[in-house]
Formats: C-alpha cells, structure tokens, sequence
C-alpha cells in the first residue's frame, strides 16, 4: 500500500509505502525545513510507534535539502526507534542532504552503507 501525504503549497510530500513483514518505506521530496519539520517528526513517531513496524526506512533520493531541524527530527526519530527496537535507517541521501548528513557524521549512524 502507498500513501502520498503533501500539503498545497508546501515544497515537501511525504509517500509511504509498507510491506507484510513489517517494513516501511517512508519516500522524502522536496525541502524538509523548520516550516514542515513537524510533519516530518509526527510521521515518523506514528510510523515507530506503530507495534507492527519493525523497520523504517527513509528514502531522500528525492529530497533536495534538509535543514537543522530535519537533522534533529531524524535524530530524535533515531532515539525513538530505538527505545522500541525498530530498525530505522536512511537510504539515497545526495548532493546537499549528502553533504549535511556526512559534516555532522550522520552518514555513518544513519545510512552506514555510504
């Protein structure tokens, strides 16, 4: 199932797709800033706290920027997956996201397959 959340006017939509085994595959675009950071943050909570999700995955192959209230957002999304055992993860980070994940030495916590 795939769901496509984006509000008018916002430069940043959200699609989330699941599995029967639990993962989640939640698909980042556009901008994540402190305008839309919140949506960010309540999705991914829902997502964690969902008992049947084992596994989140963000997907950034099409988000184009990101600023510091998105790092704390995945940050505190990060703690959070923890504290109920979920995996969590980002895959496809490039160009200024990229850049941004690896100054603050996120690459290696949060997607340590770059």
């Amino acid at each position: 199932m795939q769901i496509t959340e984006n509000r008018v006017g916002d430069p940043f939509a959200l699609t989330r797709s699941s599995t029967s085994h639990g993962t989640v595959r939640l698909a980042a675009s556009g901008e994540i800033d402190i305008y839309n950071v919140d949506h960010l943050r309540s999705t991914i909570e829902s997502i964690i706290n969902d008992p049947a999700t084992q596994r989140l995955t963000l997907d950034f192959a099409g988000l184009d920027y990101i600023d510091s209230t998105g790092v704390s957002a995945l940050i505190a999304g990060m703690r959070r997956s923890q504290q109920n055992g979920t995996a969590f993860s980002v895959v496809n980070p490039r160009g200024e996201v990229l850049r941004v994940l690896k100054i603050l030495g996120l690459d290696q916590v949060l997607a340590p397959s770059l």
